[in-house]
């Protein structure tokens, strides 16, 4: 409250309080409550709301990560098969931080600190489905691969090859790191697989460094029912 002005209370930049109460906010305001066993609890609890999403593809068979070897290593997340292509998924509770969102000197160090991993995963899941590996043959290897890299908030340029290039990173498989947001949109695809939809995306030399939501722009999406039940269940949502 400005005293002497207002009695009520004045918010110079309504702004401050939209990121507090988005998720952005409400992430840090966990961590700094609870420390890294909030981010912990929220990175497991994503990877399942991302399988959801995945298990509304009605024409795909998703398969949750697979462990293999004596180490009993993982491989990424998820493993969408679809009829004319196989997803694979790595799922990263990860937001850009203000180091990658303002280009800071170590905006470097950040990106592949939160990213990386990823990448190596899909690079490694990649090989031991190429090779059929024992707990992989139930993968078709002869289908086209493509990587999505599910992040929670937007990383808005890391699919621009001057950028993947600046920071050193060579995806294996034509790769698209995306948000939730475009992953919510990608599985309501209705004119076409999404198999088909992201290895001609990823192909297409023109449309380089696009998010999915742009992309899926011309073509028509349904529905999508996890955000759907998720808004009914809340009181004062509207019946119809």
């Amino acid at each position: 409250m400005v005293a002497g002005i207002l009695t009520e209370y004045l918010i110079p930049v309504p702004a401050q309080l939209f990121r507090k109460v988005s998720p952005l906010g409400l992430y840090y305001t966990g961590v700094s409550q609870w420390d890294n066993a909030f981010a912990e609890d929220v990175g497991e609890l994503f990877e399942q709301y991302v399988g959801r999403q995945l298990q509304q593809v009605s024409d795909a068979t998703v398969h949750a990560e697979i462990t293999y070897g004596k180490d009993c290593n993982r491989s990424v997340d998820w493993i969408v098969v679809c009829h004319d292509a196989v997803i694979l998924v790595e799922v990263k509770s990860a937001r850009p931080t203000d180091a990658i969102r303002l280009g800071k000197p170590n905006a470097v160090d950040e990106f592949r600190r939160m990213l990386g991993h990823a990448f190596k995963q899909l690079d490694t899941t990649n090989d031991l489905i190429a090779s059929q590996h024992p707990q992989f043959s139930h993968i078709p290897a002869d289908l086209p691969r493509v990587g999505l890299v599910v992040t929670m908030e937007p990383f808005e340029i890391a699919n621009v090859k001057p950028i993947l290039d600046f920071h050193e990173v060579e995806p294996p498989i034509p790769t698209n790191v995306c948000a939730s947001i475009d992953l919510e949109l990608l599985v309501t695809l209705q004119d076409q697989g999404i198999g088909t939809f992201l290895v001609e995306l990823l192909a297409d030399q023109t449309k380089l460094g696009y998010r999915i939501s742009t992309a899926l722009k011309d073509h028509t999406l349904g529905r999508n029912t996890v955000l759907d039940e998720a808004w009914a269940s809340y009181e004062w949502a509207p019946l119809n």
